[in-house]
């Protein structure tokens, strides 16, 4: 039975990947030691750190405005580098003139931008928007809470928030920058296009939509990833930033290994690097080319998504998707009628060899995460699953003496 990984992160990597990482597990480059035992001070290091940001600029098309930082701590560590980096800054003021109660806008649009605009409160006087995602206004959107009972309609939330539309020209010129989430995995809510600023510096998490498909690194003065989705293992993070960005004086209390002046300057290099990481990249970045890049790829991941939400679609209101659009290409969220159909199908997922299919904790319900290394055959796999399960769950529940039962006792 072949397994099938649909973990949202760290995920699946390709198995051409992790048969060059057990090839040159021991010896890596004829140096006698594998890569997790190699310098980073090492010339052999040294020139893969260097082809992994040549990689990573013509793969992702990075401009040459922009500086690529190879960093670590995840996305949760930029949630407090950005605002300690360039949060005290605004274009009325030179880039050398701080204060701390310049507004940031935060566009919510589910669970990680509203971590990240909770994280930066304590740092920045964050000012939360809501993003017209069409020309109704938003279709589901979280207050800056735990709780997920405060989750709101669209109409309930603009009672408190406006719109960012509304309101973006009371900020420009004064806002810092503009941050937003491209692809809510918790939520599985992807963001159409990049939202508009009016000048104000965007800055964009797209740890999750990295490599899945273009995205227009221009536009984003500041975007960063974890590389665990699409990219690699855990440890390595990406920050691609504007070099007129690095101009701004970061907070006086922003860490060393924090600050990306600091890090732009010693080329990612200021503490050990996660060397291991890095190499998995790189290996990641070659497969991606061999694959025909990410505008190849994005083709193939359209595909995959739209196999799933056809299952969901047709499926009479047995799978349940409460978006109607702005579906996320790499994390497709479901839930059925009740929490113990739920582990129903996520235990007889799990025996068929689907693995990691249990929602969020926060959220419950089902995730499928399809980043690069899961194949088109793979995601026919787990159609086919939820065609039997479903067709399974019906028959048994014809079975039920009708005198028996019940929407409650059939789940």
């Amino acid at each position: 039975m072949g397994i099938i990984n649909f973990a949202a992160g760290p995920a699946a990597l390709p198995a051409k990947v992790i048969q060059r990482i057990h090839k040159n597990s021991h010896n890596w480059q004829g140096s006698g030691s594998s890569i997790m035992e190699i310098s980073h001070r090492s010339p052999q290091y040294l020139r893969l750190h260097r082809q992994l940001q040549k990689r990573l600029r013509r793969l992702l098309k990075i401009p040459k405005s922009h500086k690529l930082l190879l960093l670590s701590g995840g996305a949760r560590a930029q949630f407090s580098a950005v605002p300690l980096n360039i949060g005290t800054f605004s274009p009325s003021l030179s880039p050398t003139t701080s204060s701390n109660n310049i507004p940031a806008l935060y566009i919510i649009s589910g669970y990680w931008s509203n971590m990240a605009a909770k994280m930066a409160q304590p740092l920045v006087k964050v000012v939360p928007m809501l993003y017209d995602l069409d020309s109704t206004g938003v279709e589901r959107l979280m207050l800056i809470s735990d709780n997920k009972e405060e989750m709101m309609k669209a109409i309930e939330i603009k009672q408190a928030w406006q719109l960012a539309s509304n309101i973006l020209s009371k900020y420009t010129g004064k806002a810092s920058y503009m941050h937003c989430c491209l692809n809510e995995t918790v939520d599985g809510l992807r963001m159409p296009q990049l939202p508009a600023t009016d000048g104000i510096p965007l800055v964009a998490d797209i740890s999750s939509c990295i490599a899945a498909y273009p995205l227009d690194f221009s536009k984003m003065d500041l975007a960063y990833a974890c590389a665990q989705k699409n990219l690699g293992i855990a440890g390595l993070t990406l920050v691609s930033i504007n070099s007129t960005l690095l101009e701004i004086e970061a907070a006086e209390e922003t860490p060393h290994v924090l600050s990306y002046q600091r890090q732009a300057a010693a080329d990612s290099l200021l503490n050990t690097p996660t060397t291991f990481a890095v190499y998995v990249c790189d290996l990641m970045c070659e497969w991606i080319e061999e694959q025909g890049g990410i505008a190849k790829l994005a083709k193939i991941n359209q595909r995959k998504a739209a196999a799933i939400y056809e299952q969901i679609d047709t499926s009479n209101g047995f799978y349940i998707n409460t978006l109607s659009k702005f579906r996320s290409l790499t994390n497709v969220v479901f839930m059925l009628s009740s929490r113990k159909l739920e582990k129903k199908f996520v235990d007889e997922a799990t025996a068929s060899g689907l693995l990691n299919l249990r929602g969020h904790s926060i959220d419950g319900g089902i995730r499928v995460s399809i980043y690069n290394a899961i194949s088109e055959n793979e995601v026919m796999k787990l159609c086919d699953f939820m065609k039997r399960f479903k067709m399974n769950y019906l028959k048994s529940k014809l079975r039920l003496p009708s005198k028996h039962y019940s929407r409650a006792n059939a789940v």
